[in-house]
Order: structure tokens, then C-alpha cells, then sequence
């Protein structure tokens, strides 16, 4: 897959685009599984790919390469024995074809040069597409943008994330025991930028089952409060 690798239980996209390095990882925690992951890593990779596209090949056979001693890319003087210009000579690759052509300077005198830039100029205007090295790179930059939705698909942010530790199966609700070690009460608990919301639901006076549900209800609750800056951290961590 262009720009994305498995590494650790998730999906890294690598881009280089223009000299300008884009990365960023999705994770299968995060995320719910892995595939919904690697969907929102190929939405990624192919939205910074519309908007950084890659240089078009015409630009590139325009540029001036440092053992270029005529000062026109492409173009190149061959002198004879006595040290004068004898040919100018033109070169330019398409695809796997090299078209090549030369103006002799005793046939056309001075504008055996003139001839030569003006080849060269024919050549290029043959020249199509932009440099890539994968087809999922030929995104075209006028395309429709890719929805921010199709990057954080299932997204969740790391206070919705079921950690290992978790015997509740549900994130941010755990079970508080007494000295004892018997449960005590079913507890919700959210942290919301520097806001931490906390309710506690008594076994005693709920009972065992509805405690823990009113703790999931109240949770739920939490995680609504907290819905735009939810938001804004998953959209934030998408911004190229």
C-alpha cells in the first residue's frame, strides 16, 4: 500500500511530498479494529495527496542539472578538435523513449543554438502527467476533498478506548469496593480537557444491576457534555 506500513498494532502513513514530509499513525485500539483503521489511513493519505500533489514531469525535465554547462536543460554543445562549437544537441526523455536530435553548426551557423532551444521546446509540449511512483498517487489535485468523516470513521478518543485493565467492558465505568473487598457502588468517571465529571451509584440503595446501569446512562451522559471537544481532538488529529 502506497505510504502506509503495519508497524505495532497500527497503521503508520509515511509521505514525502515536494521535499515536505507528512506522517501520522492510526491506531486499531483507537479505532475499534484494524480495518477501520486502515480506512481512515488511506482517507488521510489519499486528502494530503490531493493537496500536495507531486511535481509535473514537465517541470522536471526543465531543471537545470549541475553537469548542464549551456544553461538550457536539455540542450548541450558538442565543440570539435579546435575547441569551436560543432553541434548543438538536443535530449529529452519521455517515458522509456529518449528523443534526440542535433543542428550542425557548419549547415545553420549561429542558429544552430536557436534550432536547438526551439526542438527542445517541441519536446517538452509532449510531455504530460505528473511524476509518480504508485497509482494511488495520481490523485488530481482539482479532485473533491476527501469528507473529514472518512478520516476518524469509528474514531474514538482515548477516554472511549476499553483499556485491558477494563472488566466493566465499558470505558470510564468501573466497580468501587469497600474495605472489605465487597462492591460498593458503580462509578462513571469522564475527563473533558480540565474538567473531570465523577458520579457514583450505591449498590445498597440501587442494587447490584441497576447501579451499574445507571453508572453506563451516566457515563453516556458525560461523553455527550464533552461531544465538541471530542470533536475538535479528532479533527485536530487529522490537520496535515
Amino acid at each position: 500500500m502506497y505510504g502506509i506500513s503495519l508497524a505495532d498494532r497500527k497503521w503508520a502513513v509515511i509521505l514525502r511530498r515536494n521535499k515536505q514530509r507528512f506522517s501520522k499513525s492510526f491506531s486499531h485500539i483507537t479505532y475499534g479494529d484494524a480495518t477501520a483503521a486502515l480506512a481512515a489511513a488511506q482517507a488521510w493519505r489519499n486528502e494530503i495527496v490531493r493537496l500536495h500533489p507531486t511535481a509535473l514531469k514537465r517541470e522536471k525535465s526543465e531543471r537545470l542539472i549541475s553537469t548542464n554547462k549551456s544553461g538550457i536543460p536539455g540542450v548541450r554543445c558538442r565543440l570539435g578538435p579546435d575547441g569551436k562549437p560543432q553541434l548543438w544537441m538536443v535530449q529529452t526523455r519521455i517515458g522509456s523513449q529518449m528523443l534526440l536530435k542535433s543542428f550542425s553548426v557548419g549547415r545553420y551557423g549561429e542558429k544552430a543554438k536557436e534550432l536547438a532551444i526551439a526542438e527542445r521546446q517541441k519536446h517538452l509540449d509532449l510531455i504530460e502527467g505528473r511524476t509518480s511512483r504508485h497509482p494511488a498517487d495520481q490523485v488530481k489535485p482539482d479532485a473533491l476533498p476527501v469528507p473529514p468523516e472518512r478520516w476518524s470513521t469509528k474514531a474514538v478518543t482515548k477516554a472511549e478506548v476499553i483499556r485491558r485493565n477494563n472488566r466493566t467492558g465499558t470505558s470510564g465505568v468501573y466497580c468501587r469496593t469497600a474495605n472489605d473487598g465487597r462492591p460498593r457502588a458503580w462509578v462513571a468517571r469522564t475527563r473533558c480537557k480540565d474538567e473531570t465529571m465523577h458520579k457514583e451509584f450505591l449498590i445498597q440503595e440501587h442494587g447490584e444491576e441497576t447501579a451499574r446501569q445507571l453508572a453506563v446512562a451516566e457515563r453516556k451522559k458525560q461523553l455527550a457534555k464533552c461531544l465538541p471537544s471530542i470533536e475538535a481532538q479528532i479533527r485536530s488529529s487529522f490537520d496535515p
